[in-house]
């Protein structure tokens, strides 16, 4: 506090408030020019390093972002409003077996019955499931991508009690695949239908021990 002889020296007091009053209306000034508004005055906490033309101040508000959200998605007329996307629903399929009390299956969709032999677990019919599906899968993939196929496969599955919950499961599923392709694809190429044909298989997605596959293509196989 300032004092002139045990009182208050008002002159001097008045001439620091001038002063003060005219460095802020020197930041005024300076925020006019470099078009800062004037209500973030008061949150001017730092200078800042000159990074950029009419760049001098640092705010305790942080500016807008270079890609504002509001610019996001803007449609031809450039008015800024979002467009909505198309909602594309999956493809439902539904399958309907029937077991008679002899234990002889049958396809809702007709066809011949599936009967009871002692050779045939259900286990087995799961393993040829998963056969079937992975060709039915290459069959869609390399027809779609201009290749006629012909092949055959195989699997091995290993049921015992699983250590998570105690229940006797499939753990380990192996299928190995044969298959010709014509004409003969580049190694890229047979790598891609592999997977995609992998990945097509509603058996193999569904089976919680996941398959391991091994292909032959064109009598080499495919690491």
């Amino acid at each position: 506090m300032v004092r002139a002889s045990g009182r208050f020296d008002f002159a001097r007091v008045q001439a620091q408030l001038e002063q003060q009053a005219e460095a802020l209306a020197d930041v005024g000034r300076l925020s006019a020019e470099i078009g800062f508004p004037t209500q973030h005055l008061d949150r001017v906490v730092v200078p800042a390093p000159a990074v950029a033309a009419l760049v001098a101040l640092g705010l305790a508000e942080r500016p807008e972002p270079l890609h504002s959200p509001r610019s996001l998605g803007q449609g031809p007329d450039n008015t800024g409003t979002l467009r909505a996307m198309a909602t594309v629903s999956p493809r439902v399929l539904e399958f309907d077996v029937s077991v008679d009390r002899d234990r002889t299956a049958h396809s809702r969709l007709g066809g011949s019955a599936i009967p009871l032999e002692d050779e045939w677990w259900a286990e087995h019919l799961v393993l040829a499931g998963l056969v079937r599906c992975t060709l039915a899968s290459m069959d869609y993939t390399a027809h779609r991508a201009g290749f006629e196929v012909v092949g055959a496969g195989e699997a091995h599955g290993t049921v015992t009690k699983r250590e998570d919950d105690g229940r006797y499961a499939f753990v380990e599923v192996e299928s190995h695949l044969e298959i010709e392709l014509e004409p003969a694809p580049a190694a890229k190429v047979v790598r891609e239908l592999i997977e995609r044909a992998e990945r097509g298989c509603f058996v193999g997605n569904s089976l919680t021990a996941e398959p391991r596959y091994r292909w032959t293509v064109n009598g080499a196989e495919i690491e």
